[in-house]
């Protein structure tokens, strides 16, 4: 689709245009000018625009939402398709099979339809503006490598490799923005007890512990409690004139004391179509009403999560690889979501799906570690080792086979180890520090801590 003087222009430059590419059948005009630049924001990100008046006629939801939707529209006279971590030659593969391109140019005396040709690069954007922006923004550039935040995320979420890489490659890039036109969003969707709920709950966590100087919010909303209309008020503050009215509501509260702000609302199939139509609204302006003000939602990461198609017998076992095809997950899970009823309104406006798969035994029983270190952690005490057979006896015996996944592991921990703990701290009621746990649920001080012990004593 390159050729290798083009190759080496944009290694060279950093920036392709590419004059009179054909687009498949079903769109209009059927040739586009393309530009191919690496992000300002991150290295390794690559992105792909096309010109902003393109249309499409066919029946493909993501490219009608990809060609027609506000959230793909960037300043100047073009509409970025792609940003995707790959060289190249990949990228001409890509937009072949996301059946946008053919591959093929068009020659410039062939004639087909009318071809619309992108101003030059310089007024692709209007740089100048951006640039004066962002040089009076007192927002610093907090730049998050992707490959920190997928690192942080493994060691929390188990199993699950096809969201920890996008939310890690996304949210990298989405935090890099100074001057962001609209949140991030994120549809997670997947069986009960996976680690959708959990992913929303460390991601703040994760911010810090790359970026002390960020102050991060966090809000759950569980939109069962939100079927009803009057109940919008609850998160957003009664207007003013109405009984409950106050300036600020819990989101405003929230958004402006910190630097960024991870909204979540779970189960949203089941809130009000009001409510929906509010959220449609602040993903589109970044903006929204709340109390008796405007609350400024750029910043934030919002994730909406569903385990819709269940009970529909939605197969949830394929492969969740870190290679797995983004393009081809977005699609399915449109058309699964589309399917069950979600408004394409909000389907459209969603950046990435990310998809949680059902958990192995193997992923389970390292659930259950995690769960262990967690728990003990909050008396000070280090896991350095679970014996197998503990494990594997704690998962028989409280049935958490079952499609809860990891949810119920936290309580039956505290209910099985309690009495260890207690007889742990008779004996030894100041220690903090490493321990072990044996095959019978046993808590004893690690080996490694009570042999430095010794040579202390010994000294």
């Amino acid at each position: 689709m390159f050729t290798e003087e083009e190759l080496l222009e944009f290694e060279e430059e950093g920036s392709l245009l590419i004059e009179r590419m054909e687009l498949q059948s079903d769109f209009n005009p059927q040739v586009t000018d393309l530009l191919i630049e690496q992000s300002g924001d991150l290295p390794g990100i690559v992105e792909v625009f096309i010109d902003s008046r393109v249309s499409y006629e066919g029946n493909n939801t993501y490219l009608s939402n990809l060609i027609q939707g506000h959230e793909f529209e960037f300043p100047g006279n073009c509409r970025r398709v792609l940003q995707i971590s790959l060289d190249l030659t990949e990228i001409g593969e890509q937009l072949i099979d996301m059946n946008l391109l053919s591959g093929n140019r068009v020659r410039k005396n062939q004639t087909f339809n009318h071809a619309i040709a992108l101003s030059d690069i310089d007024k692709i954007t209007d740089f100048d503006r951006i640039n004066n922006s962002i040089a009076e923004s007192e927002f610093k550039r907090i730049i998050l490598p992707p490959k920190k935040i997928k690192d942080c995320l493994g060691k929390k979420i188990i199993g699950q490799k096809q969201p920890i890489r996008v939310i890690a490659n996304t949210m990298s890039s989405h935090i890099a923005k100074t001057l962001p036109s609209r949140p991030l969003v994120f549809f997670a969707l997947g069986p009960t007890g996976v680690g959708k709920t959990r992913t929303t709950e460390v991601i703040p966590s994760i911010i810090n512990e790359l970026e002390e100087n960020l102050s991060v919010g966090h809000l759950r909303f569980d939109m069962n409690e939100f079927k009803e209309n009057h109940r919008i008020s609850q998160i957003l503050g009664a207007p003013p004139g109405y009984v409950g009215f106050t300036p600020t509501s819990v989101v405003s509260d929230v958004v402006e004391s910190n630097d960024i702000t991870v909204l979540v609302f779970d189960e949203i199939e089941k809130a009000h179509p009001d409510f929906l139509q509010v959220l449609m609204n602040a993903i589109d302006t970044g903006r929204l009403s709340a109390g008796s003000g405007v609350v400024d939602l750029r910043k934030t990461i919002i994730m909406f999560t569903s385990n819709i198609g269940v009970n529909e017998g939605v197969d949830w076992t394929q492969e969740n690889d870190e290679e797995s095809n983004q393009f081809e997950i977005n699609q399915y899970c449109r058309s699964l979501l589309i399917e069950q009823g979600i408004p394409i309104e909000i389907i459209g406006r969603v950046q990435d799906f990310l998809l949680y798969g059902t958990l192995s035994q193997k992923h389970r029983a390292a659930i259950l570690v995690l769960s262990i270190q967690e728990y003990l952690a909050e008396f000070e005490l280090n896991v350095d080792q679970v014996d197998p057979e503990f494990v594997i006896n704690f998962l028989n015996s409280k049935g958490l086979q079952s499609p809860f996944g990891g949810r119920q592991y936290r309580a039956a921990i505290g209910e099985s180890l309690q009495s260890q703990i207690s007889d742990f701290f008779f004996y030894n009621p100041s220690y903090r520090g490493s321990i072990i746990i044996d095959k019978i649920g046993t808590i004893t001080i690690s080996e490694n801590i009570q042999h430095c012990m010794g040579l202390q004593e010994e000294e």
